[in-house]
């Protein structure tokens, strides 16, 4: 293991508790609805599914971030038997797919909340029988439901973004005169 592969698994966990955080606002909001039912069943059933998705959410997060953060980040960085990297450019494409799969996991976070925040408003407005105030809410699901390729895309690393980034930041490199020669047309 490398020092990229610790750079990443620290990243990763420091993500892992930022999601973590904050699942907690949509759990509190759940166990309230579950409190507020007052005997509507339909309700009880919505607030009891909620904390359940926020619980598989948790896990899932744990699992992937913590438990298999290492598969991860052999996949971000490569294997695990390649040498340090000796110039500042050839940590280029690593650092920008970890970013893009960074990004990723919080549009993916976002979607998810998002989804559940729109979702729990509208069991509210049901209950308070004014569900055409809902309307609003439908956008916020679609703008969703859009950002979705987005963060799976991300999610992947986002190669061809990586690939055009990184050849982009070399060009920058060698028209200021600060690129090491060889290490540029080793990652072109």
């Amino acid at each position: 293991m490398n020092k990229m592969h610790i750079v990443v698994r620290i990243v990763f966990a420091a993500l892992a508790i930022y999601l973590m955080i904050g699942l907690i606002p949509g759990a509190i909001g759940s166990v309230a609805l579950f409190f507020q039912a007052s005997g509507n069943f339909s309700i009880i059933w919505w607030a009891l599914a909620s904390v359940f998705v926020i619980l598989l959410f948790a896990a899932a997060v744990y699992y992937v971030l913590i438990h298999k953060r290492d598969v991860l980040a052999k996949r971000i960085v490569g294997d695990g038997e390649i040498a340090e990297p000796q110039t500042p450019v050839q940590w280029l494409p690593v650092a920008f797919r970890l970013i893009c799969v960074v990004a990723g996991m919080v549009f993916l976070y976002r979607f998810v909340t998002r989804i559940h925040i729109s979702l729990q408003a509208l069991v509210y407005l049901t209950k308070a029988e004014q569900p055409l105030r809902a309307n609003w809410r439908w956008r916020q699901i679609w703008e969703s439901v859009i950002v979705l390729p987005f963060a799976v895309y991300l999610l992947c690393g986002a190669p061809h973004f990586v690939r055009w980034h990184v050849r982009k930041t070399l060009e920058l490199c060698a028209e200021s005169g600060h690129n090491e020669g060889s290490a540029g047309e080793e990652l072109a």
